[in-house]
């Protein structure tokens, strides 16, 4: 009988053993996918990935995590470090705007670079009805704006790169400083103006035509800056009074037929705009670079250009009788 109830008690052992067993698998995969909310518990920062966090809601010590991106940096606001030159663009730097990260990035600033201040002086139409003190008073402005321009050119040149010796860059500087202080004192007599800004400007083309080596190569940058000057005080004249046009426009073909003989490229004699513009390209590229920047070379031709036109607007003045007499 003993062994009856040794028996009967394994058997009841096993059932329930069995029974208890079963509802706990099923519980187990009941609670298979009770999990908490994810929880970020390391922070991404721009460089470094974070973590998210569960947590087994029936068994806390169980907990899964995922791997969260680096945030990467985030520069928004840009600000110049103001090192553009006349030459190329500056540069131009942010700081990340997320927290506690101090990170910079510098980039090019497109089209910062510094654009030349010479500027083309602009001359007023001659009114006939202007008084002599009208006549005088406009001509003071003008003079005024370009010898404004011969310092812009001055500053500009000053800093630009030294590609010459020490003895011609002091030259060149010289001389526009020369034009600049004939512009500005000798007010009181324009013809006067006019002979020594002639003279500074022929100066000046003779040092850069030092430059050009080869043989004639000097001579016909000089006969370019000739006709160049020859056309602009054609274009710029309105009143023939008392000097004949013809003769001026004669002076101009010969100055384009030294060209032609020198070498150089045609030049139309009736189209003088289009002179112009053949013989301002041609000077462009005839300065040679060592002579400064980009920016220099324009400038000097636009300081002869408009030295050019301040003589046929002041001949105008001066046909129409105005007197620009001034007292010291």
């Amino acid at each position: 009988m003993k062994y009856f109830y040794l028996i009967l008690l394994i058997f009841s052992f096993l059932y329930y053993s069995c029974s208890i067993g079963g509802d706990i698998d099923a519980w187990q995969l009941k609670a298979k996918d009770n999990w908490g909310p994810w929880v970020e518990t390391l922070p991404s920062t721009c460089e470094e990935p974070g973590v998210m966090t569960r947590i087994h809601l029936g068994n806390t010590i169980l907990k899964e995590e995922e791997a969260l991106h680096a945030l990467g940096h985030d520069f928004q606001h840009y600000f110049s470090n103001g090192d553009a030159t006349y030459e190329a663009d500056g540069t131009k730097t942010a700081t990340c705007i997320r927290s506690n990260c101090n990170e910079t990035q510098t980039v090019r600033d497109v089209g910062s670079q510094l654009v030349a201040s010479v500027e083309n002086v602009q001359f007023p139409k001659i009114n006939t009805n202007w008084s002599d003190q009208d006549a005088k008073d406009e001509l003071e402005s003008v003079v005024y704006k370009l010898a404004d321009q011969s310092q812009a050119l001055i500053d500009q040149f000053a800093v630009s790169p030294r590609n010459v010796d020490g003895q011609t860059f002091d030259a060149i500087l010289d001389v526009l400083k020369s034009i600049r202080d004939d512009y500005r004192y000798q007010l009181s007599d324009v013809d006067l103006i006019k002979n020594l800004v002639s003279t500074g400007i022929n100066n000046m083309a003779n040092t850069i035509g030092d430059f050009l080596t080869e043989p004639g190569a000097k001579a016909l940058f000089n006969a370019h800056i000739d006709a160049f000057q020859k056309a602009h005080v054609l274009q710029q004249r309105e009143h023939w009074v008392t000097s004949d046009k013809s003769a001026a426009e004669s002076d101009f073909a010969a100055a384009v037929a030294t060209i032609e003989q020198l070498g150089g490229p045609p030049i139309p004699t009736d189209n003088i705009g289009q002179a112009i513009t053949i013989l301002q390209q041609t000077l462009q590229t005839s300065i040679p670079e060592i002579v400064g920047p980009t920016h220099i070379r324009n400038g000097l031709i636009q300081q002869w250009e408009d030295f050019a036109q301040f003589d046929g607007w002041t001949t105008d003045l001066q046909e129409l009788g105005y007197d620009l007499t001034r007292e010291e």
